[in-house]
């Protein structure tokens, strides 16, 4: 990926949550709309995940996080998601919800579906893999669809649910009841229950007796049932039940036949009675002309008389026309005959005429009549469904629709009325039962209202409950077709009396939000007042038009609080500001558009013709100027900006480039010097480096640093103070140096006098012991000459055997005495020590030579110098006696810290 790629990349893909967040809200563009399935799943960030999961609306998605997302906040709130999207469900999205629900391993979400979705086939399904037969209960009791009550009781097989649905149901679902109590009866029978069973068998008797009453015109059919529900009961067996049993299946069949044998012997008397109405040659020439009066038979109109002529046709015409439409309204021709009639010389046809209207008004009430008595036969089969089904509100209609025929008909037709009287009688049970259910209801209405003012709600929640309340009344009033305008009385009264104490307390709350409202409204006035103002002095000001919409929003978002009649008018007043604050916004968008066109076309016209040298200062000055240019419509922002990129990228990355091979060489460098710097550090803390390892060290560094100059001065000074601190070390490895060669000395003279002492006290020389003192060598040159000379003396006074004449060792330790006595006065007066009392005019004289020595302008040794001539020449005397090299040790010994002080200083 390139450092631009990366600098520029989308928002979506943005490090800031904050950033991919709002390009989630709010981005357009196809790559991201594609990557919203993977940031719902996969961004780090749950409020990111969340909106991309919002702005998706999948509900499978929402199922998936629901299950496995990592944060649990949103785990809650996709399940949330998921059980309303489930639940809310339209048409389009039940193949989807099904296909989900059917995978759903959730108890909750199965339960909250089955209890609340919108559509049947999701609760259904729901129900159909939920096993909790309390939920299956609740259901049963409470779901809006029958069918599906219907079928959850099918489903229900424990003696509790059943018994709990049974007495629930009883005012509410006539159906659901009598399933219900039906299992719940045949589950008793199948444990033996005689009660149950007792009561069963009086139940089909009584149902029996029912039926001999009401002769319905499928008795036949019902009892066929009614006995093969009798063979299943134990009462079967039991002689004076079967007796009563069979006595009155045999007399409800008896009086079925003969109440169809009644019914087709008085159809056949009405078709004799037709038929022979029909054929009765007495009739009135009225009536024969309305049955089937050929044209032939009428009296000629008089054609001499052309009103009637006119008129005549137009009867013709008028019984053609009533044979198409029998609603055709005949008052015209009414009004004409009575015209005619009112004539001074009325038309001898008038009588005649007046025949041929009759007879089209009664062939019209004929058409009238067979039409009604159709449509009352016709109500039969819904009102016999109603009545079964228990559909009281179905059953009202139809019997109010009867009685309007009866009216209309002056009764019934034969035919109809027994069975219309029975469905009557059923229907009216069903009526009762109904108020009663209802009357129930609306006392349980009664006792909520009256339990209102102690509840303490909130005046608001108050009125909403009040509302629902007052629904409710209305939807059974509905039902019963109660008119609305008519007086209260009874229930109705005394649930108005409650509900409007029940309001009393909250009318105070509700005056004085009325008074907020106005004042509310009116601020809000003012304020969209000023906001209008504004709009008239911004201009083409972006952040300002912004702001301003802004606002105007908030002040939308503010109308709940104003008074609802000026609600509205206030709404359109500022959505009008909103359409002109957007007019304005898409005008400056547009400048700014333009204007980034123009910049970029300069841009593209400048980076041809300058040299490569001059384009970077180009594109900056193009950036600068982009920035001067202002923000406009985000989504050409963006493309401008693309284009922008396209042209000043490849300028930037081959200035990138540069700058990276500048900075590579500068690391180099700075590696370089680094690693000087750890070899002087290293050098440092190795208290064993010689003094010729450090100095080449330094040599090579200095080299080294040389090449790399110039540097920066905190890195000079750097490099300076550490070879100090290197040349400082150095001094000290030599200075230690040089302490260990006067040490080793010290140590090898010591040996040197135990081998002269052998010597002298007659124990011979040890040749390979003083051969060893010499080698290896010193490394001070003048040390390991002092240490030198005393070997050789020693062999030369030893010679070639290992005896010397005595007069030469005698001469030789005298004089090496003396030597020892002239020194230890040097040493003393070197290191400011007192000598001893004998000695003191021998100090004397040697303070007065150096004096007069100094004074003659002789150069005076320095301290370190003189003390380790003063070392080295002590160390050079021997050999001596063991007692006088013992004396004058100690002399020396009180000499030696200061010598070795001014050595090592």
């Amino acid at each position: 990926m390139s450092l631009l790629s990366r600098l520029f990349k989308p928002a979506w893909q943005h490090d800031s949550a904050s950033r991919r967040l709002a390009a989630v809200q709010e981005s357009q563009e196809p790559a991201l709309l594609e990557a919203l399935p993977a940031l719902a799943t996969t961004d780090p960030h749950p409020r990111v995940r969340r909106a991309a999961l919002q702005r998706l609306g999948d509900l499978g998605l929402w199922g998936d996080r629901s299950r496995h997302d990592a944060d649990p906040e949103l785990r809650d709130d996709a399940r949330r998601q998921y059980v309303n999207g489930l639940i809310g469900a339209d048409t389009e999205l039940l193949p989807v919800a099904e296909r989900l629900l059917r995978v759903e391993e959730s108890v909750e979400v199965l339960e909250a579906v089955a209890a609340r979705a919108r559509q049947m086939a999701l609760r259904r399904l729901a129900l159909e893999r939920s096993q909790r037969p309390g939920l299956l209960a609740d259901c049963a009791l409470s779901d809006p669809d029958a069918e599906l009550r219907l079928w959850l009781v099918g489903r229900i097989d424990t003696e509790a649910a059943l018994r709990r649905i049974a007495d629930q149901s009883r005012t509410r679902d006539k159906r659901v009841h009598r399933l219900a109590r039906e299992k719940l009866e045949a589950l008793r029978l199948a444990d033996g229950d005689r009660a149950v069973a007792e009561q069963r068998a009086q139940a089909i008797c009584t149902e029996l007796e029912t039926l001999i009453h009401a002769l319905p015109a499928d008795g036949l059919q019902r009892i066929a049932a009614i006995e093969e529900r009798w063979r299943t009961l134990p009462q079967a067996q039991d002689p004076d039940w079967q007796r009563r049993h069979d006595g009155l299946v045999e007399t409800a069949r008896a009086a079925l036949n003969a109440h169809e044998r009644a019914l087709q012997a008085a159809a056949a008397a009405a078709r004799q009675t037709e038929q022979a109405a029909e054929a009765e040659p007495a009739q009135t020439a009225a009536e024969a002309s309305v049955v089937e009066e050929p044209p032939a038979a009428e009296v000629p109109v008089e054609p001499e008389d052309p009103r009637t002529v006119a008129l005549d046709a137009s009867l013709a015409e008028a019984r053609r026309q009533l044979a198409e439409n029998p609603e055709l309204d005949l008052s015209p021709w009414t009004q004409q005959l009575e015209t005619l009639a009112a004539d001074s010389e009325p038309p001898a046809a008038l009588s005649e005429l007046q025949r041929q209207l009759n007879q089209l008004h009664r062939l019209q009430e004929r058409h009238r009549r067979e039409r009604l008595e159709a449509e009352a036969m016709a109500l039969l089969p819904p009102l016999r469904a109603a009545v079964e089904g228990q559909q009281a509100t179905a059953a009202r209609q139809q019997l109010e629709r009867l009685e309007q025929l009866r009216e209309a008909l002056g009764g019934l037709p034969r035919s109809i009325r027994a069975e219309v009287s029975a469905l009557r009688g059923e229907a009216r049970k069903l009526l009762d039962w109904q108020r009663w259910s209802n009357n129930e209801i609306r006392r349980r209405l009664c006792d909520e209202a009256a339990a209102l003012p102690a509840a303490g709600l909130h005046p608001d929640a108050m009125a909403t409950r009040v509302r629902e309340l007052q629904d409710e009344w209305k939807r059974l009033d509905l039902i019963e077709e109660i008119d609305p305008k008519a007086p209260y009385r009874g229930l109705a009264r005394r649930f108005h009396a409650l509900i409007q104490q029940a309001l009393k307390p909250a009318r105070p709350f509700f005056e004085k939000r009325k008074e907020l409202r106005r004042e509310r409204t009116e601020a809000l006035s003012q304020q969209t007042g000023e906001l209008e103002q504004q709009l008239g002095r911004i201009g083409h000001d972006r952040r300002a038009l912004i702001a301003l919409r802004r606002s105007l929003g908030d002040s939308l978002r503010q109308l709940d609080d104003v008074d609802p009649r000026q609600r509205r008018e206030l709404g359109q007043r500022l959505r009008a500001d909103l359409t002109l604050v957007d007019a304005q916004l898409q005008a400056q968008a547009d400048q700014v558009e333009l204007a980034k066109r123009k910049l970029l076309a300069e841009l593209r016209r400048d980076l041809a013709a300058s040299a490569p040298e001059q384009r970077p200062d180009r594109a900056k000055q193009a950036q600068q100027q982009w920035k001067t240019l202002g923000i406009g419509d985000r989504r050409r922002d963006q493309q401008q900006w693309i284009e922008l990129r396209e042209l000043v990228d490849p300028i930037f990355l081959d200035v990138e480039a540069a700058r990276a091979q500048e900075r590579a060489e500068t690391d180099a460098r700075q590696a370089q010097l680094r690693e000087i710097h750890q070899r002087i550090e290293v050098a440092l803390q190795d208290d064993n480096a010689s003094p010729q390892s450090l100095q080449q060290l330094a040599d090579a560094c200095r080299a080294e640093l040389a090449e790399l100059a110039p540097l920066e001065r905190t890195a000079e000074q750097r490099s300076d103070r550490l070879l100090q601190q290197l040349q400082t070390r150095q001094e000290q490895a030599e200075q230690r140096q040089r302490l260990a060669s006067f040490s080793a000395l010290a140590t090898r003279a010591a040996r040197l006098d135990r081998l002269e002492q052998a010597w002298i006290r007659g124990d011979g020389l040890d040749r390979e012991a003083l051969a060893e003192l010499i080698e290896p060598a010193l490394t001070d040159a003048t040390l390991q000459s002092a240490l030198r000379q005393r070997h050789d003396r020693l062999l030369a006074l030893v010679g070639d055997g290992d005896e010397a004449q005595m007069a030469t060792v005698l001469q030789a330790l005298e004089e090496q005495h003396r030597l020892a006595e002239a020194l230890l006065l040097e040493c003393e007066f070197h290191t400011g020590i007192d000598s001893p009392s004998e000695a003191r005019q021998a100090r004397m004289d040697l303070q007065v030579q150096k004096l007069a020595q100094r004074m003659s302008g002789g150069a005076a040794a320095g301290g370190a110098a003189e003390a380790a001539r003063l070392w080295a020449a002590w160390f050079s005397i021997g050999p001596m006696e063991a007692a006088t090299r013992q004396a004058l040790a100690e002399r020396f010994n009180r000499c030696r810290g200061g010598l070795e002080a001014q050595i090592s200083g």
